[in-house]
C-alpha cells in the first residue's frame, strides 16, 4: 500500500531476501495480456466545501483516500475517503477529522480492513489513524495508551503508508518521526520508522538504519520510507546528508530496521508489493526512466515510447505498474503491462479509456489494486481533481 511522494529527500536480511523474487518469476504470475486495455472513467466527487482534490491511495475494495490542497480549500488540507457504491448503497465522500487541536488532515494510504493513516498538522504534526467505518473519530498514534513504550525518544509525526493485515490482525505502518537522542539532546526529525500493530495497539517498532555509520550530525539523518508490504519490507531511499542531491533505494525490514540496498546509483523507491517487486524513478539516465527490482537483479528500467522522464509509482500482485511518462511537452499517465517472457508493454492510458468522463485528459497514474483499478489526477478549471478508472 502506498501514497504520493514528497520531494523531501548493507546490510541483508536472510528473512527479506528469501521473500524476494527473481525477475524470471515475473512471467509465472499472471498470464500475458495482449490486447490493449479499455477503462470506464469516473470523476470522483469533492469532499464539502472542498474547491481540488488529490488523490493518494486506493485498497482492493475501490475505497480512496486523498485530500485537498491548502491553497485551494476553505477547509484546507483536509483528508477525505471515497467508498464505491455496492448492490445497496450509493457511492460517498467522507471528510477525515484531524486530531483534536489540529486544524487539518491528510489521508494517504489504507488497506483493506478500511484502515486509514496520514498525519494531522497545523500545530505541528502527529500520525494518524482513521478507520472507514468512523471517520470522524481519529487516533493519534502518539497517544500512550496507542504506542505504549515502543519507539523511545520518537514523537511519530507522518504515516505515509500501512500493509493489509495478516491472518492474526498484525499490520505494519510506516513513516517519519523526531528522534531526540537521549544523551546529546540532538533532534533527527526526518529519521524514518516502521512499526507493528495489531487493531490500535502498537506491538514493536525500530528506526530504519543506514547501510554503514550514520551522518556525524544526527540533523543530517534522511531516511525516507514510501511504501510498506504485509512481509514487513519497506521500500523507501536514503541520503548521505539534508542537502545532498542523491538519493539511493533500499528496502529496510521491520524486524530489525536493517536494509538492502538496491542501487548504489540515484534512484527513488516508490512502492513495493507482496512480492518484494520494487517500482521507482532512476537517475542513471537522462532523463530519468521507471525501473523495476526484483532480487537479486539489478534494476531493470522500464519501456516506453517517448523517449522522455518516466515515473513509477505503483504495483500491484499481479505485477502491473503504473506511472506517468513525460511526452510532447506534458505528462501522460501510464500502464506498463506484464508480459509472459518477463518483459513489459507500455500504454498511455488516455488512449484506454471507453466510457464514462472520456472527455477529461487524465495527467497522472498514482496507485493500480489487485483488481487493476487505478487512481491518479487531472486539472479540471484550473484545479487538481482525482479519478478512477476500472477495467473493462
Amino acid at each position: 500500500m502506498t501514497q504520493l511522494f514528497s520531494p523531501i529527500r548493507s546490510h541483508c536480511s536472510k528473512m527479506m531476501l528469501g521473500l524476494l523474487l527473481p525477475l524470471t518469476a515475473l512471467a509465472s504470475l499472471q498470464p500475458a495480456v495482449a490486447q490493449k486495455p479499455l477503462y470506464h472513467v469516473t470523476e470522483l466527487p469533492l469532499v464539502t466545501n472542498a474547491t481540488a482534490a488529490e488523490v493518494t491511495s486506493i485498497n482492493n475494495a475501490g475505497q480512496v483516500v486523498g485530500f485537498t490542497p491548502g491553497e485551494l480549500s476553505t477547509k484546507s488540507y483536509t483528508g477525505w475517503l471515497w467508498t464505491p457504491s455496492t448492490s445497496n448503497t450509493a457511492a460517498r465522500i467522507e471528510a477525515l477529522a484531524p486530531l483534536r487541536n489540529f486544524p487539518h488532515s491528510r489521508a494517504l494510504d489504507i488497506n483493506d480492513k478500511g484502515y486509514i493513516v496520514g498525519r494531522s498538522s497545523g500545530n505541528g504534526q502527529s500520525a494518524t489513524f482513521w478507520h472507514a467505518s468512523t471517520p470522524l473519530a481519529p487516533v493519534n498514534f502518539n497517544d500512550p495508551a496507542v504506542k505504549g513504550t515502543v519507539l523511545p525518544n520518537c514523537v511519530l509525526t507522518d504515516a505515509f503508508a500501512l500493509s493489509d493485515a495478516d491472518t492474526n490482525g498484525f499490520y505494519y505502518v510506516t513513516g517519519y518521526c523526531a528522534y531526540t537522542d537521549p544523551v546529546t539532546g540532538v533532534v533527527s526529525r526526518w529519521q524514518g520508522v516502521v512499526w507493528k500493530m495489531q487493531g490500535t495497539t502498537m506491538v514493536s517498532g525500530v528506526r530504519l538504519q543506514y547501510p554503514d555509520a550514520p551522518p556525524a550530525n544526527l540533523e543530517d539523518l534522511v531516511t525516507d520510507p514510501w511504501d510498506v508490504n504485509s512481509q514487513g519490507q519497506v521500500a523507501g531511499d536514503y541520503s548521505k546528508d539534508w542537502y545532498s542531491a542523491i538519493t539511493y533505494p533500499c528496502i529496510w525490514s521491520a524486524e530489525d530496521g536493517r536494509m538492502v540496498q538496491l542501487s548504489s546509483a540515484d534512484s527513488n523507491a516508490h512502492a513495493i508489493n507482496e512480492a518484494g517487486l520494487v517500482v521507482g524513478m532512476s537517475y542513471t539516465t537522462s532523463p530519468p526512466k521507471a525501473f523495476l527490482w526484483a532480487a537479486p537483479s539489478k534494476i531493470q528500467i522500464l519501456p516506453d515510447p517517448s523517449g522522455g522522464h518516466a515515473v513509477a509509482s505503483g504495483i500491484n500482485k499481479w505485477n502491473q505498474i503504473v506511472g506517468k511518462v513525460y511526452s510532447k511537452s506534458a505528462w501522460r499517465p501510464s500502464l506498463w503491462q506484464p508480459q509472459a517472457d518477463g518483459t513489459f508493454q507500455h500504454y498511455y492510458l488516455n488512449d484506454c479509456k471507453y466510457s464514462g468522463a472520456t472527455r477529461i485528459t487524465l495527467q497522472t497514474a498514482s496507485k493500480v489494486n489487485n483488481s487493476g483499478w487505478i487512481i491518479g489526477g487531472y486539472t479540471s478549471s484550473k484545479a487538481s481533481r482525482a479519478y478512477l478508472l476500472t477495467p473493462r
